[in-house]
């Protein structure tokens, strides 16, 4: 009887575990190969009807999909087509999580915030959300989240290749005049991704007809069929001979039929409807990425916080050229431009001058020691200005200055390396130069009069008695704020005696006078002077200080005797008090530099300012986003003002904290 139980009890147990295996996500075929099943959610900002930008997510999701059943892995889609760059996508983010999806990929630039809004919610957090064409997943101090693009430039270039060879035959034809080689750009926004775009067909274009000239026209919209076909429109009648676009639509290829003109597409091959006048198109084949993400699900491996290839891993592609309208030899052509892609030959942003001067890795500028603060330094380079470090101008001729090469020699005695020549020279393309107002100090006047100016001390002296020199003469290069501030030292060391020049002692008051007044109402016809009544904002504004109930704003007083004043956000309850009795039209509780408590309070703010995290380092979102820093190390990138702020803070003010 027992034997009989037991074979029964077995029976059941092995019919058990069959039962559960049928239902299992990792079955096994009868050719015993795994199989992996993996839920997938896709947010779309448009659908496969747009025959542009949704559509080439669309193809490559089927491609990766059919690759990845290959390897059995099966793949699940649950995908959301029309969800806008608003609370729409937040709903679709959450759609797809409560629908048990693994990964949600929202496909558009704007979804971001709205997707890192659900990524961030504890229930969440076993999800992996990426965001495709942005930039802000990788530093929203969320694991769960990751960037996705990939070097779309380089099909781009490639692509105003193709319009040069184009335009270069119309040319050599007669059809057109080199003035009138004007081509067209239809752009959604003024975006880096935009720019950069148009950057690279122009240049793709110009490196075949230098030329070439082109008018970028916006539309205020990733996907709008209507207003893209106006831009073409519009830039047809302008006279340009060849239109690119940069939005989601098939309107400005047939607008540039239309209009008799040629045409280079963007995600989809679009020679279909306009055979006449679409010679090729660029497109992202998204399947590279698919397969990679879903490899590392499946394996359980660790997913790139920023990802990112370009044309020689597959990423980037460029549609079959149309024969029958492109120029002879546009084939090969392409084949070459794409060959020097791969091998590195080929930079699509990098100029063709040699030596320092390059913007690229080593030869990057190094802005801690630029005389210029560090916000100008951003400005200028998120507005597309290139840093040429230690080059001496010495002509321009024909399109090119030439350069000498400069070196920093020794020290002088007031710790200074001037530049000095190194003996070589070097060219950068040119049209232009502009030479900037106090580039260098007019010394002839002085050296023809024996004048040696000094720089090692603070009196301002030169060699001859009775004369002076400030500013940059003094100091070398530096910014006009410094040199507007030697002007009041100047005239103590000339005069010999602090502000006694038409100005009355009334108003020549310190910090401590000027702290004193604050509260005092007085009325300007009971005062001698308007100094006895001035609070001197010049010497000190701390209005959000005064004004704030909950103390958030804090006084730091620096090594140098300046003050910076730091928001402490733990204290804040957003009032609005600093912002009305601020007189600089500013909101101090989210402009002035923030000292954070946690991590998700950080998270949560789009403030620049720092987290400590223990003695040493620190968690910063600045200019270029959220970054670690050991203030420990020598070879940190922080500014160095900036860098003084926070030592400072640690050091002298950590009970705002700890």
């Amino acid at each position: 009887m027992k034997k009989i139980l037991a074979l029964i009890l077995a029976l059941v147990m092995a019919l058990s575990l069959v039962a559960c295996g049928s239902k299992d996500d990792n079955d096994t075929p009868d050719d015993g190969e795994k199989t992996n099943t993996i839920k997938v959610g896709l947010i779309c900002i448009g659908d496969e009807n747009d025959q542009g930008y949704t559509y080439n997510f669309i193809r490559g999701k089927e491609a990766a999909t059919e690759a990845l059943a290959a390897k059995g892995i099966n793949v699940e889609w649950v995908i959301k087509y029309n969800k806008g760059e608003n609370d729409d996508c937040t709903n679709a983010n959450i759609e797809c999580a409560e629908e048990g999806c693994q990964l949600i990929i929202n496909n558009s630039y704007g979804h971001e915030p709205f997707m890192l809004k659900v990524a961030g919610k504890s229930e969440y957090k076993d999800i992996q959300f990426i965001g495709c064409t942005n930039l802000n997943s990788q530093f929203a101090g969320l694991d769960n989240c990751h960037n996705a693009f990939a070097n779309i430039y380089e099909g781009r270039y490639v692509a105003g290749v193709v319009a040069g060879m184009k335009i270069k035959e119309l040319i050599d034809s007669g059809k057109i005049t080199a003035d009138q080689a004007k081509i067209g750009y239809v752009g959604a926004y003024p975006f880096a991704e935009v720019i950069s775009g148009f950057t690279a067909f122009y240049l793709g274009a110009r490196s075949i007809v230098p030329e070439v000239t082109m008018t970028v026209k916006y539309v205020s919209s990733w996907s709008d069929a209507t207003a893209e076909g106006n831009a073409a429109q519009a830039l047809c009648d302008e006279g340009c001979v060849l239109i690119s676009q940069h939005s989601d639509n098939t309107t400005p290829a047939t607008v540039a039929q239309q209009n008799g003109v040629f045409h280079v597409g963007y995600n989809n091959d679009m020679t279909g409807i306009a055979p006449e006048a679409s010679l090729i198109s660029s497109r992202i084949d998204w399947s590279v990425y698919f397969e990679y993400v879903f490899d590392c699900l499946v394996n359980g491996e660790t997913i790139a916080k920023d990802w990112t290839a370009g044309m020689k891993d597959g990423a980037v592609v460029v549609t079959e050229l149309n024969e029958a309208i492109a120029a002879e030899g546009t084939a090969e052509k392409i084949a070459e431009v794409e060959a020097g892609l791969a091998d590195g030959s080929i930079h699509v942003f990098q100029g063709p001058w040699k030596g320092e001067g390059t913007a690229y890795g080593a030869d990057a500028p190094d802005t801690k020691e630029m005389p210029a603060d560090e916000h100008e330094l951003q400005l200028a380079i998120a507005d597309g200005v290139e840093f040429v470090e230690l080059a001496a101008p010495v002509k321009q001729s024909r399109g090119k200055l030439l350069c000498d090469k400069m070196i920093l020699g020794e020290p002088d005695e007031s710790g200074r390396r001037s530049p000095v020549k190194s003996g070589e020279q070097f060219t950068i393309p040119c049209d232009m130069v502009i030479s900037a107002v106090g580039e260098q100090v007019d010394a002839e006047l002085m050296a023809a009069n024996g004048i040696e100016m000094e720089r090692k001390g603070p009196a301002f002296e030169t060699n001859v008695p009775g004369v002076y020199c400030a500013g940059d003469a003094h100091r070398g290069p530096a910014t006009v704020v410094e040199g507007i501030a030697d002007a009041a030292r100047f005239a103590e060391i000339v005069v010999g005696h602090p502000h006694i020049y038409d100005i009355p002692a009334e108003a020549d008051v310190t910090e401590f006078d000027a702290q004193a007044k604050k509260g005092i109402l007085s009325m300007a016809s009971k005062c001698v002077c308007d100094g006895e009544r001035c609070l001197q904002c010049s010497t000190v504004c701390e209005n959000c200080v005064d004004s704030c109930p909950n103390r958030a704003n804090v006084v730091i007083k620096m090594a140098d005797g300046s003050h910076e004043i730091v928001h402490v956000d733990k204290m804040c309850n957003e009032c609005g008090n600093c912002t009305q009795f601020c007189p600089y039209a500013s909101e101090p509780c989210h402009d002035k530099f923030t000292l954070f408590d946690t991590r998700e309070d950080m998270d949560e703010s789009e403030n620049y300012g720092v987290l400590f995290e223990d003695d040493d380092m620190v968690r910063l979102r600045y200019e270029d986003g959220v970054k670690e820093y050991d203030l420990a190390s020598c070879d940190n990138d922080l500014p160095v003002e900036l860098e003084a702020l926070i030592l400072t803070v640690r050091d002298k003010y950590s009970y705002l904290y700890t």
